[in-house]
């Protein structure tokens, strides 16, 4: 037996995913959101009463599918080295990821929210933790193994890695400079691991 509420609101966060990559977060209505339900606008209003409200609990979902992505990342990639930069090249875009870009453009939008939004602000910081407590621990497990200098600062690595690459991604995305957060991810990534060579190596 399906759980009937959980599917509907998955129907809805992936109408809204669709509405929100074709028309931007300032743009999209409810009737937007609505035509790429499958089910009726009532149904959709039902669960969600404004557009606050329902992106609110997209955001949430985003986060929530994000965590789930970050768990898996650098799964079955054994080198600390090669493990730490399939993470910071996990922030670059493509010139085909055109959903990607657009989603990632409602994103900004909706981050100038946040200090006007509790839910969002919350969420925000929490996709922020998260990322920063990945490459926090990517660095230390490289620690542990040998590979990466133990008396790097592993917190402070992961937020330079972590405030640099989500603003050359946004920065790319709103300028549309192809290719601009791929540069950065590889100076980047260079000077890091000059940080993180073990002695002796």
């Amino acid at each position: 037996m399906t759980d009937e509420p959980a599917d509907t609101e998955l129907a809805i966060m992936e109408a809204t995913f669709e509405a929100v990559c074709k028309h931007g977060y300032a743009d999209v209505t409810m009737q937007d959101i609505a035509d790429e339900f499958d089910k009726s606008k009532s149904l959709l209003h039902y669960h969600h009463h404004t557009k606050e409200e329902l992106f609110g609990a997209f955001l949430e979902h985003l986060v929530d599918q994000y965590e789930e992505k970050l768990d898996d990342l650098v799964e079955g990639v054994d080198s600390p080295n090669e493990r730490l930069r399939e993470f910071v090249n996990w922030f670059t875009v493509g010139p085909e990821e055109t959903e990607r870009t657009s989603l990632h453009l409602a994103l900004l939008e909706m981050r100038s929210q946040a200090q006007h939004n509790q839910k969002v602000r919350e969420q925000f910081r929490r996709s922020d933790s998260l990322a920063r407590a990945a490459i926090t621990t990517l660095i230390k497990e490289g620690q542990a193994a040998g590979s990466f200098n133990p008396d790097a600062d592993a917190a402070a690595l992961a937020q330079l890695c972590f405030v640099t690459m989500d603003g050359a991604r946004a920065r790319q995305v709103t300028v549309d400079e192809t290719g601009y957060a791929s540069e950065v991810a590889e100076t980047l990534l260079e000077l890091i691991f000059e940080h993180l060579d073990a002695p002796g190596e």
